[in-house]
């Protein structure tokens, strides 16, 4: 069996210094994010990190922010 990769993933980095720069900060980030997860019957703290950057994506879109345009 393979070892779970452990790595931040660098779209997730990508993300959250996108939404810092728009003055979220990363505790509400990562709030948002796990209540998100939550409301899809998931413990965050078991969710590996391909789908957390799927959620992630996911819960941003269903929020309408993009983080792959800048703000205007």
């Amino acid at each position: 069996m393979a070892k779970t990769n452990r790595e931040i993933p660098n779209a997730l980095m990508l993300i959250m210094n996108d939404l810092s720069r728009r003055d979220m900060r990363i505790g509400q980030m990562f709030d948002n994010l796990f209540c998100y997860i939550r409301s899809k019957g998931t413990d965050p703290f078991y969710v590996e990190n391909d789908k957390l950057v799927e959620w992630f994506l996911e819960y941003l879109n269903e929020s309408g922010i993009n983080p792959f345009r800048p703000d205007e």
